[in-house]
Order: C-alpha cells, then structure tokens, then sequence
C-alpha cells in the first residue's frame, strides 16, 4: 500500500502513520476523506517492448539501452531456453550494462516512498555470465551507488556479503530461475529460488532500500559489475508477499511472474477413461553395458501393464547398446524379448549402434522377432543392401479408433531416406505420425545444426551455442547427427517434419536430459499445425538411467496427450515439470476429396469450366503448389504439389475421371513425357489403392 502525497513522501515516518481529524487527513495541508492509497501490482512480460502486461506502473530504458543493448524474441522456443511450464513468452536478451544503461520503473503513486514491497524475476543467466555479477535492482534511481541486490559470481543472490541459494542448480542445469525478494521497513530480507526460501538478513533497514521518488532502476549498477542474460518477465508489489504467497508462485512460468508454475495436480497412476498408450524409452546403451536386469524390468513392466494401461505400443530412440559388443546386443535383444507378441515397438540405430549386428536376425534385421511384427507396414529397401531394411521403417495401428503411425529416420539417413519417409507420410493422411530419430535436439530444446551461425562468424549455429551455454565444458557440437552421415536436427525439420500436417510429435535421445527444465519444444509446421519434439535420455542418472520410463498417454478426445513418467526400478513416478505434463495435439488433415472445384459432383469430361468440371479444375491445377496460403484442392495427398501421384489416388477412386485427366493432361506441357505417364499410372494406382486398405 503506497500513501500519496509528493510532499510527504519524504517524511519516511508517514509511510505507515495516517494522523485523521474528523475525517479530515492533515499533512503539511488539509486533504478531504482519509489519505489516498494505490494498490500496485505491475509485471512486464517483455513481448517486443517495455509496456507493462498489467498494472499501473510503467518502464522505461536508460540511456541508450533501447538501441545499443537489448533484443527481443517472441518466444523462449527460438533461443531453445525452454521453460519449466507453459509454452511461448517473449524474451530480452540484455547485454552487460554500463552505468548509464539499465531500465527504470515508475510506480506513477505520486513520487510516494515505498519501503515495504516484493520483487520477482524471470531470468536466464547463460554460461559467459556464472562468473560475473549481474545487477537484479538499485533504488537510487541515478545509480549513483552500488546496485542493492545482486546474483553474485558464486552463484548467489543477495547483497551486502550475505548471499544465499543456488541460481541454476551450480552450472549442472541449463534451466531458467525465478528469483524473488521482499524487503520490509524494520530491515528484513527475504530471498527466493523457485518459490524456495533461501535465505534471510535483516540488515536491510538502511534507507539505502527505500523507494524513494517513486522510481528504482533494473539490470542496473554504478560500476559495470554486470553480465549478459535473458529475462521473461519482472514483477513488482508494493507489500511484502507472504512466504506461501511466493512458494505458490513455484518456478517459471511462461505466463509471466504473476503466473503459478504449478504441476498438473492429477494422481499420474491413474489411468484416463477411453485413453491408449505408447511408451517412449530413452537411450539404453548404459543398461545393455552394465545394468541388462534395468532394461528386462522396464519392458518387463510394459508387457505387464499392456491391459491395465492399454499399452499400444513403445518406442526406443537409439543408442540400444554403448559399443558393438555380442554381449551388450544380447542384453538388449534379451530386453526386447519380453515384449515379442505382446506389445510392438520401434527401434532406431544411433550412434553406438552403427556396428554391423543392428542388422543381425538374431538381433533386429530382417528376419528377427521386430522385423516380424504385425504393426510393421514397410521399410526403407537400400539397393543391394538387404540386411539394412530395418534400419528405417515405419508401423502403423489403430487403437480406440485413433489412426498411428510411426516412422524410424536412421542416424545415418541420407536425401534418399527423407525423400522415402516423406512420400510414406503423404500417402496416410489419415494417420497422426510421429517420428522417431537419434540425434535431433539438445538438451534444453534447440535443434542440432551444423549450418554456419551469421551472427558467429567463423562457427556454426551449434559451436555459437556451446559458447553460450557450455564454457569450460566439453562441446556439444561434436555430436551433431550430420557428424554420422545423417540429418542435422534442423535439416530433417526443413525437409521432413514441418511439410506435413499430419505430423504430430517427434521422439529424440542423444543429449542427456536428467538436470534440465526441458520439456518439449513447440513448433508450428507449414500448414500451422503443432508439431511437439521430445528428448529423452536419462543414460547420465545412477544405475544407467533408474529405469525411467515415459508414457505418452492420449486422450480418447483425440487431442490431449497426458505426458508421464515411470520406474519400474524404483517404483516410482516423476511429477516435475519436464516429467509430468500434457500437451494438446492439432486436428489431423481431412482426406482431400476428389471433387475438385467443391461443386459437390465429382463429374466432368475436360469440356466445361472449373467450376463445373472437375477435369477442367485438375488440369489447371496441374503441377501448381500447395500451401497455407494458397491451397490447392488437387493435391490429394497433401505433399505440397499436384502430380502425378495425386492423379493415381483420382484415379483409383473415379476410373472414368482419371482416364479424362490423362487425356487431357497429355496436351499439356509436362515435364514427365506422356510415356512415362501412361506407363506409370497402373502402378500408382495399386500403391495408392493398397495404401488405403487396412494393413
């Protein structure tokens, strides 16, 4: 609560003494009624600008830190920083300041003295700032003296040789933090990491920490003691807000610093009415090596729990065993066993697994328990190479009438492979896909990418990365999937994962993922569909990963998919926020009908026009994108262009039509000579035809 009375306000004594006579307030001067008081709860949530999200209170930059010293992004996705909970907030990038820098606060409460009040942080301290200060606020607002609260280059918050608390769990976790303090008038500070308690001084009553003139800086210090980072969001209240006010606040939120981070509250052994399973296993190649026993009980657990928990089906990401050694290949198929004929599954090779006995039929090649499988619906034929036909494949099945298919890219997949998987996700519209692969995302959610940064010159996107956050460790960019004769993560979005509106999720491993915040990270593809990319790989933890499971649990609505995760070893479930959450999936595409113009007949010879004939709308449609902004109706499989093969589905559905089309399309000019056309046609048609029927 602020008093405001300019002339008062430095009268610190007034702050919280009222004098009424009679309805009348007397202060230097007769007011009517009591002294005027203001409620001020103002956050900033950074979205492009300094305009506050709510509130009455206003920001403003310091000098030149508007032109020289910030950037803004629209989502924490684009930096890969991803957050404990909630998708999508804007970001400042702040470059150390100078003491002419910062941003400064305006409480507009008439220049009134605040002495009681909280402040809350969403930052992101990166890797070239764990051994610097970085000034979090300074109440002189002409920062004439030292900032008044600090992280400290031990990793500390709080000021005056009093630091307390952890900020980014001691440079183990790419993660961000919620930091809050509350100062109140008889000197006492209290300090927050995540909605924690971590410390408390009371030497805080120096007039040092008064608001006075209603105006404090941020990010702003006299004498340069100050760093790079990232905030989301910064939250002022002029009272001190109780400690389970602060602890209910928790961790980050994309929402802003007035948003809970709160965890789903449901009990995650329940299992939802109506919903099915599929079970995501991390990389294994430390149970192969040195814990088999953990991988037979975690399958072991899925076998048993197929009814109970309609277990569909699992899906391991690569990196099955840690070296090409008979013994880790017998532990992992021994694992697997215990699912042959109950539960399917897909597996893909990662790195470790590029020796030669992936390809084994006592392993998983062809003629082995997983090439066997009903759910398997083809494989990726390498000219020459018979044993390597299990190295990309995809599946497909149907459960509580929801159509899945899932698609294995090999850590080795070249053009070729992308160019198959592609043509095999545009001929099953009608299947929601996900896409399982090795070496796709960092920890923390940027994808690999071997391309060169513009921003970096001399490094690639992924060195300029391990500059940021991984200084004095060991490089990440080193194992980039383009390393292995395969994709970089970025590539394989560009060419594969965003073209298709029925892909729905991407399963990855690779990148340890046992300290972070990481959830997921969000993405929209070319026809605006969400298309959601996970990592799991907990091989760092103790006992080769203490059997941690995650179950993908989808909703008989069709969309939510209720995110958890298991122990078999330890009999345990993991509620925090990169372990325990729900994500909503987009609508998959209706099949295209071959009613071309939309006049409601399917019907035409190649004499009408377009909107009476669907000849007519074919061929002037023909070898014409389609995209989000300019649809075209005659792509019937959705693979961004009219063709040849979208002929082949028109034909196999309307014979009198396709043979219309072909007439007509052979007085065209075509780059595929009409030879070729009529040639190919028959064939087409049985693909396309087969591709239909239930497998």
């Amino acid at each position: 609560m602020t008093i405001v009375c300019s002339i008062c306000a430095s009268l610190r004594y007034l702050r919280n003494t009222k004098k009424v006579f009679g309805g009348l307030a007397v202060c230097l001067g007769i007011f009517t009624g009591d002294l005027m008081a203001v409620d001020i709860d103002t956050t900033w949530d950074f979205n492009g600008n300094l305009t506050a999200t709510s509130g009455s209170a206003t920001m403003s930059y310091r000098g030149d830190m508007g032109t020289n010293n910030v950037d803004f992004f629209a989502s924490e996705q684009d930096l890969g920083l991803a957050m404990p909970f909630g998708d999508n907030s804007g970001v400042m990038r702040f470059q150390p300041t100078t003491p002419n820098q910062g941003l400064t606060v305006k409480l507009n409460n008439g220049g009134a003295m605040v002495s009681d009040y909280t402040m809350v942080w969403d930052v992101f301290r990166p890797g070239p700032s764990w051994d610097s200060w970085m000034p979090l606020y300074q109440t002189d607002v002409n920062n004439n003296d030292d900032a008044d609260f600090f992280i400290n280059p031990s990793d500390g918050i709080g000021i005056s040789s009093q630091y307390a608390g952890t900020v980014t769990n001691a440079r183990s976790n790419i993660s961000w933090d919620r930091i809050a303090v509350t100062r109140s008038v008889d000197g006492t500070m209290r300090k927050y990491l995540d909605g924690t308690l971590v410390g408390t001084q009371t030497d805080a009553s120096s007039p040092r920490w008064d608001i006075s003139g209603g105006s404090f800086n941020i990010l702003a210090d006299n004498n340069d003691e100050s760093s790079l980072g990232f905030i989301s969001s910064f939250r002022f209240v002029d009272s001190v807000m109780s400690g389970s006010e602060i602890s209910d606040l928790g961790a980050v939120h994309a929402g802003g610093a007035n948003t809970p981070g709160q965890q789903i509250t449901t009990d995650p052994a329940v299992v939802s009415p109506g919903s099915f399973t599929i079970a995501f296993l991390g990389d294994t190649q430390n149970y192969s090596s040195g814990n088999p026993g953990i991988s037979s009980q975690i399958t072991q657990w899925v076998a048993d729990n197929k009814v109970a928990r309609n277990i569909q089906f699992l899906v391991q990401d690569g990196d099955i065993v840690n070296s090409d050694a008979t013994n880790q290949w017998d532990n992992a198929r021994s694992a697997m066993e215990n699912l042959d004929g109950v539960v399917p599954y897909a597996l893909v090779r990662g790195n470790h697994d590029r020796g030669s006995q992936f390809d084994f039929p006592t392993r998983f090649g062809p003629g082995s328990p997983y090439s066997e499988q009903p759910t398997l619906a083809g494989f990726y034929e390498v000219p020459g190479q018979a044993t390597w036909d299990m190295r990309n494949t995809y599946h497909k099945f149907e459960a509580n009438g929801q159509k899945i298919m899932v698609l294995t890219i090999d850590v080795s997949a070249g053009n070729d492979v992308v160019a198959w998987a592609g043509g095999i996700i545009a001929a099953n519209q009608d299947y929601r896909v996900i896409i399982d692969t090795h070496a796709y995302l960092y920890d923390g959610g940027e994808r690999f990418n071997n391309a060169p940064d513009p921003e970096s010159p001399g490094l690639t996107f992924d060195q300029a990365r391990d500059v940021l956050l991984r200084p004095g460790f060991a490089a990440d960019a080193v194992f980039n999937g383009a390393a292995y004769g395969g994709q970089d993560g970025e590539t394989l979005w560009n060419t594969l994962v965003s073209k298709y509106q029925n892909v729905s999720l991407v399963l990855a491993g690779h990148q340890f993922e046992d300290f972070d915040e990481f959830k997921y990270k969000l993405d929209q593809g070319d026809w605006g569909n969400d298309v959601y990319e996970l990592l799991v790989d907990p091989q760092n933890m103790a006992n080769g990963g203490n059997g941690w499971i995650r179950l993908l649990e989808f909703d008989a609505n069709g969309s939510t998919v209720r995110v958890k995760t298991y122990s078999p070893f330890l009999d345990q479930w993991d509620t925090s926020a990169d372990n325990f959450y729900e994500i909503e999936l987009s609508a998959l595409p209706g099949l295209p009908t071959v009613d071309i113009n939309g006049d409601g007949f399917v019907s035409g010879d190649g004499t009408g026009t377009y909107e009476t004939d669907d000849v007519v709308a074919f061929v002037s449609l023909w070898l014409q994108p389609n995209t989000f902004d300019n649809p075209n109706p005659a792509d019937l499989n959705l693979d961004g262009i009219a063709n040849l093969t979208d002929w082949a589905i028109l034909n196999a559905e309307n014979p009198s039509l396709g043979s219309a089309i072909a007439a007509a399309v052979s007085g065209i000019n075509v780059p595929e000579p009409n030879a070729l056309f009529l040639a190919t046609t028959a064939w087409l048609s049985i693909v396309i035809i087969s591709q239909r029927r239930p497998f």
